[in-house]
């Protein structure tokens, strides 16, 4: 079937009028207001139809529901309202947008009477209702055709205004009032919708974009950061993340659970509903995406009864000077828009021959950090505020991190519980949490117990118990709707761990736990079996990060020592990703280049499909640097089991994007690439994010 332009829609709906009260489309009577619908929501993962209701002067006049799943209804897409006999006629336009769920139930057809957001499907008039629902009161103008631009934006999703007047409606996760000045408006151009003349292209105006850099987070005022060159202008996209704060059945503790796939958008500059440039090279966020900003590191309070509490954050804030600030009367190009095709092809997936970016699954890094004496050099000789910096990379922009010092008590070698399950820093997203853990770091003491020369305890075993970290990543993990593409616990150690006192001053300290946990043999042979458990049971992969000591023997005694538990764990999983040990020896340059290869496979290789996508499709990733794409050939057999022997990408059981073998070598290679030429300027440049896309081709 042919997907029907926006033209074919105002022309359906000025016909339907011309035999009713407001008279016929003659041009003679060019008195008309003209919504234009555009949203950048994922089709039909969160979108899957909308209803335009149309009142003039309180009497329903037009009420009708579009499937957009699709392409047979394009989004955006516009209805052209024709005035009756006077230019004062109070006119509301409606767009109510709907789940599958919701397109599925009674409200989407009851023009009589309306739910109200997120109403549920035994609501007395009907449900579910909308997922969102945008307004716009205003009066004609009279002799012009008027254009009337009404966005719909995810972070006005399951936002209800219902309560606040008949003239509420959400506004950039606001409730405000819906009546605008009808001469403020612009005469209609189908240019403003279609994006075929002057328009925003994305690939170009966000080709320099970099992570924004707080100036004051209490305003939301952001800049670039300092070695950002200067542009021409400025925009901003930000990233939008559902969680729900979940209270764990075993600790009781609250604890924000991951949703599922997010969503992103390009601001408008808008005061209300966007940004608004506040200096050179500064902005601010609108306040409704400011309060969604902070939640990233606020979450709502906890509610006294044991219930679930969803909330949105905006994970992660993007800004560009390539191009001059979008406004909301400056459409996406066609060949970026979701749903809007060259006019020289016809397809029913209303986006071929267009790039999508992917969105990379989500990743959770529990970091477990031996703060003892010997340590000192890894906190105070600055390796540990370079790790610190590199969580704020764009690689790590799906990651939720937590992190915690070991606890050194040879207690939790066998209590019931561990202070694992409680995190100094709970699971965050990364960029959100990378300054608190920079502070950890900085803030480093030696613990009690720690006078020269002795250590304390290291008990790395009670950090590895089924009760300790493993668990807390699991439980954090299970729950989500999302698959994650990496789940693992990353252990900084500067020392090997031991039952016997070999290695330790006085002698009477032992090392480790003792007895070992688990009835082993030794505690090496702990350590390997409690990895190789969480790994099998729950998928939770193990990192030992080896920091040279103040001995100087870190290479010649403590990293053989953890490359071969390495080796221990990986042959009893059978997997090679079940663990890992990285080489932080050589000081804060590898301590930098060895995290960095680790955190690319944090981020990268596994993403989320878009809407409609196929293996039919062609995937390439480009490097920021040169403009040079790589094309990626599609492989069969690309799948979790094959990631590592397979040549080329996939889509899985699962629905996720698989790329597998040398391509996703070279991908981590070249991010780690960018990485090093970047932070090797003087002074060093904002890491830059590698873009990874698919296309889908016309039929």
């Amino acid at each position: 079937m042919q997907r029907l332009r926006a033209r074919a829609v105002a022309l359906g709906m000025c016909a339907m009028l011309a035999g009713g009260a407001w008279g016929g489309c003659s041009p003679t009577k060019a008195t008309e207001l003209v919504p234009g619908v555009s949203t950048q929501i994922q089709v039909p993962r969160n979108l899957h139809s909308v209803r335009v209701d149309v009142q003039a002067n309180g009497r329903t006049v037009f009420c009708s529901f579009y499937d957009v799943t699709n392409g047979q209804v394009a989004l955006p897409a516009t209805l052209g309202l024709v005035s009756a006999t006077s230019p004062e006629t109070q006119v509301i336009v409606d767009i109510r947008g709907y789940d599958a769920p919701g397109a599925m139930g009674t409200d989407i057809s009851n023009c009589e009477q309306g739910a109200p957001v997120g109403a549920p499907m035994n609501y007395p008039t009907g449900g579910p209702g909308p997922r969102v629902l945008r307004r716009s009161i205003q009066t004609y103008v009279g002799g012009r055709i008027l254009f009337l631009p009404m966005p719909i934006s995810y972070s006005c999703f399951d936002v209800d205004c219902s309560l606040k007047g008949a003239a509420s409606a959400c506004k950039g996760n606001q409730c405000l009032d819906s009546n605008i000045d009808a001469t403020k408006l612009v005469d209609f151009d189908e240019s403003l919708l279609d994006g075929k003349g002057i328009c925003f292209d994305p690939a170009i105006c966000f080709s320099d974009a970099v992570p924004a850099k707080v100036l004051d987070a209490a305003n939301c005022t952001y800049g670039f950061p300092e070695a950002m060159p200067p542009g021409p202008g400025m925009n901003v996209r930000v990233f939008y993340e559902d969680l729900a704060l979940t209270q764990n059945t075993v600790t009781g503790i609250w604890e924000p659970v991951l949703q599922g796939a997010g969503e992103e958008e390009i601001l408008n500059e808008n005061g209300d509903e966007g940004f608004t440039v506040v200096g050179p090279q500064q902005f601010q966020l609108a306040p409704g995406l400011c309060s969604l900003a902070q939640a990233a590191k606020t979450p709502p309070s906890p509610p006294a009864m044991g219930t679930t509490v969803p909330y949105r954050i905006i994970s992660d804030i993007q800004v560009a000077s390539a191009c001059g600030p979008k406004s909301i009367l400056l459409p996406i190009c066609a060949n970026a828009q979701q749903g809007n095709l060259p006019d020289a092809s016809a397809t029913t997936d209303g986006g071929c021959n267009v790039a999508q970016p992917l969105i990379p699954t989500p990743s959770a890094l529990y970091l477990a950090m031996d703060d003892s004496l010997g340590m000192n050099g890894f906190y105070k000789g600055g390796d540990a505020t370079v790790l610190g910096i590199r969580l704020g990379d764009p690689v790590f922009k799906r990651t939720f991190v937590a992190s915690r010092f070991l606890t050194h008590l040879d207690s939790e070698c066998t209590s019931a519980t561990t202070a694992y399950s409680m995190p100094a820093i709970e699971f965050g997203i990364s960029v959100a949490v990378q300054p608190q853990i920079a502070a950890q770091f900085g803030n480093w003491n030696v613990p009690a117990g720690s006078a020269p020369p002795a250590n304390a305890h290291l008990d790395l075993q009670a950090a590895m118990r089924d009760v300790g970290a493993y668990k807390h990543v699991s439980d954090f993990t299970t729950p989500k709707n999302a698959p994650f593409n990496v789940k693992g616990v990353m252990y900084f150690v500067n020392r090997v761990t031991d039952s016997t006192p070999t290695d330790v001053t006085p002698p009477n300290l032992f090392d480790d736990c003792n007895p070992p946990v688990g009835a082993a043999a030794n505690a090496t042979i702990a350590i390997e079996t409690e990895a190789t458990n969480a790994f099998k049971n729950s998928g939770v992969q193990t990192f030992f990060v080896v920091i040279d000591d103040n001995a100087g023997d870190g290479p010649t005694v403590t990293l053989p020592f953890y490359n071969g538990v390495t080796q221990a764990i990986v042959a009893q999983a059978t997997s090679p990703i079940a663990a890992q040990t990285i080489d932080a020896t050589g000081g804060s340059g590898a301590v930098a280049l060895n995290f960095g290869k680790v955190a690319t496979q944090l981020g990268t290789c596994v993403y989320e499909t878009p809407n409609m996508v196929t293996t039919a499709a062609s995937l390439a990733f480009t490097d920021p640097f040169s403009g040079m794409q790589t094309t990626v050939a599609p492989d069969a057999t690309c799948n979790v089991n094959t990631a590592m022997t397979a040549n080329g990408w996939n889509i899985d059981a699962n629905g996720r994007i698989y790329i597998c073998g040398p391509p996703c070598t070279n991908l981590r290679n070249l991010i780690l690439q960018d990485t090093a030429i970047a932070l090797s300027q003087m002074p060093p440049l904002p890491v830059p994010d590698v873009p990874v896309t698919v296309t889908m081709p016309c039929q």
